[in-house]
């Protein structure tokens, strides 16, 4: 091969090598570029996955602190729901024994000359007034009591309460009501809310042994998230400023029997009175507080569509004998309080049958059937109301009245009369009086 040969040869592959090189370059380029996006591209990515991670484990940890918090809330609420029914139970039961103490000291009242006997006897009967007051706490805070709701005066109620307030309070305590425009009226039973704001306002002196101010206000406002329906209610706070609550017993307060005062200082039912009375009225209560700067209680209650109720009072009920004649049929369980029931009603004249339960009380009905009947409504058996049904429906137009002291009102509204309820513990006046206007109702207007 001649020389020119061999050099175009030399040459040619010269240049293929040089293009296998540039190809080589190139891919490599284009290689390392891939490779950086590649980079940029996982980095992204990476930093996206991990920005869906740290969302997705705020989400579970807001899920988790709110499951947390609606499981205290339900076990708070069955906590108080089971102490609503022992509240009540108990007090049905120590309304009995107040009804029979009661009734006895009323008859001695009425029957006996002897002074020195009525003056231990009114003594008494004062006594079974303030046991009465102490379950109709109990029955407020388990919602068994029913409360008289009816248009409510806010400026009138806080007139009202502010000079028994500065009694309660002594001179150490500063006081100041404060009412804001466009809240009048609210929804409330006047005695339970005055009832109310002066165990708050004896909690806070309590609070304040060295003095201190207390505010009360009333405005109008709309509740928190989860705390009642979305609305507008009237809100009536409380405010101290004294040493106040500690954070792991905030969830108490409102408890029955619940107290961080001394033995015999305190019953540990007024927050749980001002708890029952503000559910009861279609609203709510809560506590607010920091130690060391104060306590406020709030009350959240409904604001009133009508006025036309507000503030009337009816007359007093007076004792007056009766003539011989009318019978009345007693239906009780608790035979101390069947006799004390009988014992009253013949004091005042009347002629009285008795039974011990719903089915006794039924075959006496069948048997002669009286002028009225009054039945206690927790039985064995048959409830009062079950009684009262059948009664209704065998005897029409008989006068019933239903006394108790815990009920299920919905059960007793079902078929009788509010007015027709005779509350324990009662006093003899209180007997004599429904009596009368029950059989008064009946011979005003007959039945058809």
């Amino acid at each position: 091969m001649s020389s020119a040969l061999r050099g175009r040869r030399r040459q040619y592959e010269a240049r293929k090598i040089l293009q296998e090189r540039k190809l080589a370059a190139e891919k490599l380029r284009d290689s390392q570029v891939q490779l950086l996006q590649l980079n940029e591209t996982l980095e992204s990515r990476i930093e996206e996955r991990t920005r869906a991670l740290a969302q997705a484990n705020d989400r579970l940890m807001t899920e988790v602190i709110e499951r947390e918090r609606v499981q205290q809330a339900m076990v708070q609420f069955q906590k108080m729901e089971a102490m609503g029914r022992l509240t009540g139970g108990i007090a049905h039961d120590f309304n009995n024994l107040l009804n029979v103490i009661q009734g006895s000291m009323d008859l001695i009242l009425l029957l006996s000359k002897d002074d020195i006997a009525r003056r231990k006897a009114e003594v008494a009967r004062r006594a079974c007034e303030r046991g009465g007051k102490l379950t109709g706490q109990l029955l407020a805070y388990s919602r068994n009591q029913r409360l008289d709701l009816r248009s409510t005066d806010v400026l009138a109620l806080f007139e009202g309460v502010r000079e028994l307030m500065k009694s309660s309070l002594g001179s150490t305590i500063e006081l100041d009501f404060a009412l804001e425009d466009g809240l009048e009226y609210i929804m409330a039973d006047k005695n339970q809310i005055e009832m109310a704001l002066l165990n708050l306002a004896i909690n806070a002196h309590d609070a304040m042994p060295g003095g201190g101010k207390l505010k009360v206000s009333a405005r109008k406002a709309t509740p928190p998230e989860g705390l009642l329906p979305h609305g507008t209610y009237g809100l009536i706070s409380v405010t101290d400023n004294g040493h106040g609550i500690a954070p792991n017993i905030l969830s108490k307060v409102f408890e029955p029997f619940f107290t961080t005062k001394g033995v015999g200082k305190g019953t540990g039912l007024g927050l749980s009175q001002v708890y029952g009375m503000a559910q009861q009225s279609g609203g709510t209560a809560r506590v607010l507080s920091e130690i060391g700067v104060g306590t406020t209680i709030e009350i959240w209650l409904r604001l009133a569509e009508d006025f036309s109720d507000s503030d009337k009072q009816g007359p007093l009920p007076v004792l007056r004998m009766v003539a011989a004649g009318t019978r009345i049929l007693v239906v009780e369980d608790d035979a101390s309080v069947r006799h004390s029931m009988v014992e009253s009603l013949e004091a005042l004249g009347y002629e009285v049958s008795q039974a011990s339960d719903g089915e006794a009380g039924l075959r006496e009905l069948r048997r002669e059937k009286p002028d009225l009947m009054i039945t206690d409504y927790l039985m064995p058996g048959m409830t009062g109301a079950q009684l009262v049904d059948i009664a209704n429906q065998e005897f029409p137009g008989l006068p019933m009245i239903i006394a108790t002291g815990y009920a299920d009102m919905e059960a007793i509204d079902q078929v009788i009369e509010g007015n027709a309820i005779l509350r324990k513990p009662f006093q003899l006046v209180d007997l004599a009086s429904s009596v009368d206007q029950a059989l008064r109702r009946n011979r005003d207007h007959p039945p058809a």
